[in-house]
């Protein structure tokens, strides 16, 4: 079983979901990436992801090493904004300390946000695609 799964939110207006179940890896998140990408390269318009860590207390070891090479990857040209999903205080602590080391590459690069509900995410989402 896919311990991250992809799908459209919404393929109409650009929202792509990413699920992550508890127990995923970076190898995972490797793996996901490539279907990923795909996506967004075959959608002509804008997209928003929303990676939701609901069902997800605990994030991989060595996070800084894994979070800052992908923070360093080119970003795919069409992604507008990444809304991270979750009320867990550990996900929270992490965005924190990313947002003290890695100020630009979240804000200008990645335009991230972070929110504790689903619902707060995909209006978050609609909002950055109609600006």
């Amino acid at each position: 079983m896919q311990k991250i799964c992809v799908s459209w939110h919404n393929d109409i207006e650009g929202i792509l979901l990413l699920e992550f179940e508890e127990g995923w890896s970076w190898s995972d998140f490797k793996q996901i990436t490539v279907q990923l990408n795909s996506m967004i390269d075959n959608y002509s318009n804008p997209v928003v992801e929303v990676m939701d860590f609901q069902h997800c207390q605990q994030l991989p070891g060595n996070m800084f090493k894994h979070g800052r090479h992908i923070l360093q990857q080119p970003q795919n040209p069409n992604i507008q904004a990444v809304v991270v999903v979750n009320a867990n205080e550990y996900i929270h602590a992490v965005y924190r300390a990313f947002e003290k080391v890695f100020p630009s590459a979240l804000i200008n690069k990645w335009n991230l946000k972070i929110t504790d509900n689903f619902e707060d995410a995909i209006c978050q989402a609609h909002q950055l695609l109609h600006k």
